[in-house]
């Protein structure tokens, strides 16, 4: 995190700027993972209060989370497609410890998805203002060298910086169950569920969308096992 001036002054995404009207797809036919996106306006809103509002939104009778930039093609079509709309953008990445003295280390996407890519800012994460555990998006609003990069942000900081937060809808999978997106349901995607196994909120184990990683998901992946 930083202290915020932008060019001499002050600047302010008003809520009847530029927005798009539905969600955005990134197809497969691009690369992409076939999931909707989309940026919601909300001046000075905390990542919790963040996540809750994105998990009770619904698109195409899928819930959504604050959205998960896990490789740098995802990242970069989310900056193209949302990035003009804000100064800073909320996604579904925190910190474990939320007080962990290192501050590279610990982040984890609420999917459950692996931490293997990264787009920090330079000189970020830093815990600039005390403990800083949970991400957001630098925009096109933003001062130059924080545009389209991420920063470890935390509760209670500036709240002129805080724009919105960003939203991810999924697909139902071809075949339920199928985890890794390989076409068939198997150990691997067994694995991944129990690795899950509890977790509240949207996950890609969460099979039957309820909100909750249970036994209810696990019947449902034996159910449409292929081996």
């Amino acid at each position: 995190m930083r202290a915020f001036s932008a060019l001499g002054g002050m600047v302010i995404l008003s809520a009847s700027g530029v927005a798009r009207a539905v969600p955005v797809q990134w197809p497969s036919a691009s690369g992409g993972n076939d999931h909707f996106y989309e940026f919601l306006f909300a001046q000075g809103i905390e990542w919790a209060d963040a996540q809750v509002a994105a998990a009770a939104r619904t698109f195409n009778g899928r819930s959504g989370y604050l959205a998960t930039l896990t490789s740098a093609a995802e990242d970069a079509f989310v900056d193209s497609n949302f990035a003009p709309l804000y100064i800073e953008a909320w996604a579904g990445a925190f910190q474990s410890p939320n007080k962990n003295p290192a501050p590279t280390k610990g982040w984890q996407w609420i999917t459950g998805e692996s931490w293997s890519f990264t787009d920090w800012a330079a000189g970020e994460p830093n815990d600039f203002q005390g403990p800083e555990f949970l991400l957001s998006i630098g925009g096109d609003l933003n001062q130059p060298q924080f545009q389209r990069s991420w920063n470890d942000d935390g509760n209670g900081t500036d709240q002129r910086l805080k724009t919105g937060y960003l939203v991810e809808y999924p697909v139902p999978p071809s075949n339920p169950g199928d985890l890794d997106g390989n076409d068939t349901v198997n150990g691997t995607d067994l694995g991944v569920l129990l690795l899950l196994w509890g977790h509240k909120g949207q996950t890609i184990a969460d099979l039957n969308d309820d909100g909750l990683v249970d036994g209810a998901d696990l019947g449902l992946l034996l159910l449409n096992w292929t081996g």
